[in-house]
């Protein structure tokens, strides 16, 4: 791209990359002066808690009925997204379902819905999530560990 057009900014962006990283995009983009701004990893208006509880489900009603704003439920099936999601709406809390297994019209439709807050809560495989930007968005919940966690803590559910 350089080559062919050797005037058009480029930018480059990462969220983790270490100094010898940085320094071979900026070699391999052939970035002249680049601008390079980094900034720290804290960020005061995000915490990370883990609860151990007998009956999940009455603590993922619990947690979602306190929401005032949008949150996630991360599940490893596609069928516990569907389930859960029935669950929460059952209970009075808007939601719906988001995995691999659903039509492209769907997913667009259920995440517009999630995005103009028409729905409230997003229950859904890690097909969701990438790219995501609704500020608003103030639980996460991952209501089953992920397979690689539960090959480092067997005892986990």
């Amino acid at each position: 791209m350089r080559e062919l057009h050797p005037e058009v900014p480029m930018i480059a962006l990462t969220a983790t990359a270490t100094k010898r990283v940085v320094a071979d995009i900026v070699g391999q983009l052939q970035l002249l002066n680049p601008l390079i701004e980094k900034q720290s990893f804290t960020r005061e208006n995000i915490s990370f808690q883990v609860d151990i509880h007998e009956d999940k489900r009455f603590q993922l009603l619990y947690y979602c009925k306190q929401l005032k704003t949008s949150g996630i439920v991360y599940t490893r099936s596609r069928k516990v997204t569907e389930e859960l999601s029935l669950l929460l709406s059952e209970n009075g809390i808007p939601s719906t379902f988001y995995h691999g297994g659903i039509p492209e019209k769907d997913k667009k439709d259920k995440l517009q819905k999630w995005l103009q807050n028409d729905i409230k809560i997003m229950v859904a495989t890690n097909a969701f999530g990438m790219g995501i930007d609704k500020p608003d968005v103030s639980l996460v919940i991952h209501y089953q560990i992920p397979r690689l966690y539960r090959k480092l803590f067997p005892g986990s559910r």
